[in-house]
């Protein structure tokens, strides 16, 4: 017998965290292609200076998110390691605020809709939320070692 997702008994470990951060990086970047690829939303003239922007941020907080979760923060070169972990987890933070900046100029240029905006608001949010998360996560572990 199956159990609902919504009722799994899942630790709260930084593996599962950093898992659910990614997760939800890699569905912001879905959905910010969806949006800016439809072209009520945003007309095709405007892709060079606005659509691309938006979408390429979506992706790198992905892509970052990816990076950082391949270095492993071990052996003779840990420091150094957890200082480059540490750099993407930063990064992919930072995007998150331009990328919310960056939408709430679209929805003022292009007059999206304010239910649409507030959702991918959310959406950046929650990803936001979920890489600081993860890094505090990460801090709190990797500083009894240094």
């Amino acid at each position: 017998m199956s159990v609902r997702e919504n009722q799994r008994n899942v630790p709260n470990t930084p593996t599962n965290k950093m898992l659910d951060c990614l997760w939800e990086a890699r569905n912001l970047a879905l959905y910010t292609i969806m949006i800016c690829s439809n072209e009520n939303n945003f007309p095709p003239q405007y892709y060079k200076t606005m659509t691309s922007d938006l979408v390429e941020k979506a992706k790198d907080i992905y892509r970052l998110g990816k990076r950082a979760n391949s270095i492993y923060v071990n052996g003779a070169e840990a420091s150094k390691r957890w200082e480059e972990r540490s750099r993407y987890q930063r990064e992919a933070i930072f995007l998150c605020i331009d990328l919310l900046s960056d939408i709430e100029i679209a929805k003022t240029l292009f007059n999206i809709r304010g239910k649409r905006v507030k959702h991918w608001c959310q959406k950046v949010s929650d990803v936001k939320s979920m890489y600081i998360n993860w890094h505090n996560a990460d801090k709190g572990r990797y500083k009894k070692e240094f």
